[in-house]
């Protein structure tokens, strides 16, 4: 695969080593937020902000892997192979998030990766606009309890990203408003307070969420298209791995829920 000219789409699509880059991004992001929220009790806001790349960076990889089975196969390998084996690797992580992270009810971003997959799935055999209306009731179901970390909003951001890989306008219209609200779901009482802060707040969650995942995957697609420097697996083992890590360096080396 050549390098991909991101003049033709906005949202372009990656593979190869480009694609690990954007993986390894995700990965250190990752570790960012999760350091900040695990070892440093939150408490440092640009940290947070950077964590909230990650997500995106994930959905999008998850939608670059559907697309390169092409239309016809995609929605059976997402269904079949790619959601269960996320969710497999969801069940099995779960244990470890929640006693390394103490996240209550809200299980693991992988359940939320796994039905995004089914979802996205799924917009291969529907009408675009069945797809934009499938991410705005994800939207609009958002506030209403769920298992799984992101919400409804979360579960449709891989669909919003086949669409505008397609160069589709409905799919940056989909996409950017999946972004802007991706984060919300998990700050009800804060949405409840309207002052200037918590509008800066927000704006400032949106901007992470769009600008520096959108910059890296444009930035990507100039790179080596071809090859890889990641095992196939590195992001599901990678995963439980680093939660077990930074909950373990907490725990013997700081005192953390000793």
């Amino acid at each position: 695969m050549n390098n991909t000219d991101v003049r033709k789409t906005f949202i372009p699509q990656t593979d190869g080593r480009a694609l690990d880059f954007i993986k390894v991004c995700a990965a250190i992001f990752m570790v960012i937020d999760h350091v900040n929220m695990t070892l440093l009790s939150s408490a440092h806001p640009p940290m947070f902000l950077i964590g909230r790349a990650t997500f995106p960076l994930f959905c999008y990889a998850v939608a670059v892997s559907l697309m390169k089975m092409g239309p016809e196969k995609a929605p059976h390998y997402a269904w079949t192979r790619y959601a269960p084996r996320l969710l497999l690797l969801a069940i099995l992580t779960e244990p470890i998030a929640q006693f390394s992270r103490d996240i209550g009810q809200i299980g693991n971003v992988l359940f939320t990766l796994s039905l995004g997959a089914v979802l996205a799935g799924l917009c291969f055999r529907l009408k675009e606009w069945q797809t934009a209306a499938l991410c705005a009731l994800g939207i609009g179901l958002m506030y209403f309890p769920a298992f799984f970390e992101f919400s409804t909003a979360g579960a449709m951001l891989p669909a919003a990203f086949i669409l505008a890989i397609r160069g589709r306008v409905i799919g940056y219209v989909c996409l950017g408003a999946l972004l802007c609200c991706i984060n919300l779901s998990g700050f009800g009482d804060l949405m409840a307070k309207v002052d200037t802060d918590v509008v800066i707040f927000i704006c400032m969650m949106a901007a992470a969420c769009i600008i520096i995942p959108i910059s890296l995957i444009r930035f990507a697609a100039t790179q080596p298209q071809d090859g890889r420097y990641l095992p196939k697996y590195f992001l599901h083992v990678f995963y439980p791995l680093h939660l077990l890590v930074i909950w373990a360096i907490g725990f013997f080396f700081m005192g953390i829920g000793a």
